[in-house]
């Protein structure tokens, strides 16, 4: 009988438990999303290059194609 004393309790605390951490995770996965900002250049160096990787722009892709010349374009993301 002193049991049924113990057990509204327990579940009440064993719920909000749960609540704190399903409220944990989903704040830890909105924290770890990062949001990129992209750019796109068609004339790039070296010393241009060594300057965008000191900002913290990566190169992530090169878009060749010919028309006469040939043509390129260099695309880059970094965190905001």
């Amino acid at each position: 009988m002193k049991y049924k004393i113990f057990w509204k309790p327990l579940a009440a605390s064993l719920l909000v438990l749960l609540l704190c951490f399903v409220a944990w995770t989903q704040q830890k996965q909105n924290a770890s999303r990062v949001k990129w900002e992209y750019m796109k250049t068609t004339r790039l160096d070296e010393a241009a290059l060594n300057k965008l990787g000191e900002e913290g722009w990566e190169l992530v892709a090169i878009q060749q194609w010919e028309g006469g010349e040939q043509y390129s374009a260099f695309f880059f993301k970094r965190p905001k």
